[in-house]
């Protein structure tokens, strides 16, 4: 099923790309558009694709360092990179600001990404809680729906000025309690709590007090949804980008 679902989600992803390469080429100098096979990119195997190049001691790149992964290829292979990690499965990495803008500008109305696909299944299995797979994982209609309803109250400069005055009071708790928080340079903590109190100010109008000695302790409303929202990223990682046996 995931198999599927991602040459489906791929299949997509190589239309709006060879739009682009049309429309690329056309924008410079109407040169002729080269073959696909010819994007550069890590060695694909019979069978195993590039998968090989993700294991421990022998690979090049690791599932759980997407960002390394991409400074690698940007420098090994350019700015276009084509990459079969699944045989017959190919996905293309596009870096430039201006080919990203061009991929954009050609997948039309309802742009199809493949993120989130275990998020999306937990939801659409549970009907009796939620009426949708949510925005992220979301693609076609559905997703343009939900897109415009969270776009609607954000749109507009006069509503973000509506965010103003309790966004302010957020950020200078942040910035005076910071201090006091940690004196370890990493404070993703305390960033995490920082964005959680903004989430909650804008989407809920409530303030959890995030920076409060009682919302510090572990057993806290903040620090629970902190380390859901942690445990959720990480599954997602894993899902979307590794393995799919």
């Amino acid at each position: 099923m995931y198999r599927n679902a991602l040459k489906n989600s791929v299949t997509t992803e190589l239309v709006a790309f060879e739009k682009f390469t049309k429309f690329h080429s056309h924008e410079a100098c109407k040169e002729c558009v080269k073959p696909f096979d010819s994007i550069p990119g890590p060695k694909s195997l019979p069978v195993i694709g590039t998968f090989w190049k993700y294991l421990p001691i022998i690979g090049d790149y690791r599932f759980d360092r997407l960002h390394h992964n991409g400074l690698k290829k940007y420098k090994m292979y350019g700015s276009l990179v084509r990459e079969d990690i699944l045989p017959g499965v190919p996905i293309v990495w596009v870096y430039t600001p201006e080919d990203i803008e061009a991929v954009y500008r050609c997948e039309g109305r309802y742009p199809e990404r493949r993120s989130h696909l275990a998020l999306q299944k937990y939801r659409l299995d549970r009907p009796h809680i939620y009426n949708s797979g949510g925005l992220l994982p979301t693609n076609g209609p559905e997703w343009w729906r939900l897109r415009s309803a969270f776009q609607h109250s954000l749109s507009r400069i006069q509503d973000v000025r509506l965010f103003l005055r309790d966004t302010d009071q957020i950020i200078n708790t942040f910035v005076t309690t910071r201090p006091l928080l940690s004196k370890n340079k990493d404070f993703i903590e305390e960033l995490s709590r920082l964005f959680l109190e903004l989430t909650f100010a804008i989407v809920f109008d409530e303030n959890l007090n995030s920076f409060s000695d009682k919302e510090l302790k572990p057993d806290s409303l903040s620090s629970q949804l902190i380390s859901a929202a942690l445990t959720a990223n990480s599954c997602v990682l894993a899902t979307d980008n590794g393995p799919q046996l």
